[in-house]
């Protein structure tokens, strides 16, 4: 399923252990799609972008500040994919730079969330 890709190893070992079967992404070709597989289903996968404005940690209370009512979605997913995820205390950052990349690719409204963070921060 992994090919042996350390982190797809880690990423579907992880997912079994929390939901006691097997991500449905079925051979996995590369990272975007053990990605692609776990994402099709979100509601609020566009919302997942706003870790693409910082290189840094994000504290919960700026999800709420960004994105209000989608941050539920967010936060749902950290909570089902806490493996994607790198938490300290109130603070969250994505584990690994693959998903950050991914999310780039696909984000929609990357270019536009990255310019209301600028205007937040000034």
């Amino acid at each position: 399923m992994t090919q042996g890709y350390a982190i797809l190893v880690k990423y579907v070992a992880e997912f079994y252990k929390l939901n006691k079967e097997l991500p449905e992404t079925g051979q996995l070709q590369d990272i975007d799609s053990f990605y692609e597989g776990i994402i099709k289903k979100e509601k609020g996968k566009y919302s997942l972008s706003i870790f693409l404005c910082t290189n840094s940690y994000l504290m919960y209370s700026e999800l709420d500040l960004f994105l209000e009512e989608s941050k539920y979605y967010v936060e749902e997913f950290v909570d089902e994919h806490p493996y994607l995820f790198d938490t300290k205390l109130n603070r969250i950052a994505l584990f690994h730079d693959s998903f950050n990349t991914y999310l780039r690719n696909k984000s929609t409204n990357y270019k536009m969330l990255l310019f209301i963070t600028k205007i937040v921060v000034r």
